[in-house]
């Protein structure tokens, strides 16, 4: 069976910017909606962006010692705006994991403020800066996770990409 893109030739017949303009042309008249086409424009700009464009930067992040107990740490993590804490060793450059700041609050009104940050923290993946948008995606949805450290090419932390 051919792909009917090649219409059973080795080269395709059409290309990036060709399927782009139809998309265009299509949401001109009328054959296609808004939304499809733009949605259309936005796959093919997946590939086009890397993870360090789309990544909250470490200087962002809400990051805390994995040696710290909840009760030590309860003040930062009330005071975060993030969902996610990361969780560091002796450095952030040595990302433990990441904790949800619901579980840890959950923890601390159980009277559970003497475990520390570490003992608490999942497990998180980490990607490289330049990994483009399309394969990230991919990588959440195959391990249905929707966050990770992106980390540079000495292997410091950049920072999260969800």
């Amino acid at each position: 069976m051919t792909a009917p893109i090649t219409q059973g030739r080795n080269i395709p017949i059409t290309n990036e910017a060709e399927i782009r303009f139809l998309a265009k042309l299509g949401r001109q008249e009328g054959i296609i909606e808004d939304d499809e086409a733009e949605l259309i424009q936005r796959v093919f700009h997946l590939n086009d962006v890397t993870a360090i464009e789309l990544m909250t930067p470490r200087v962002a992040l809400t990051a805390l010692k994995g040696e710290l107990t909840l009760s030590e740490a309860k003040a930062d993590i009330i005071a975060s705006s993030h969902s996610r804490i990361v969780i560091y060793g002796e450095s952030i450059d040595e990302v433990l994991g990441i904790a949800l700041k619901d579980h840890l609050l959950t923890e601390l009104v159980e009277a559970k403020g003497d475990q520390t940050l570490e003992s608490l923290a999942r497990r998180v993946r980490f990607v490289p800066e330049t990994i483009q948008a399309d394969r990230l995606l991919q990588k959440f949805q195959s391990t249905r996770e929707h966050l990770a450290i992106v980390s540079d090419e000495y292997g410091g932390i950049s920072g999260v990409v969800t």
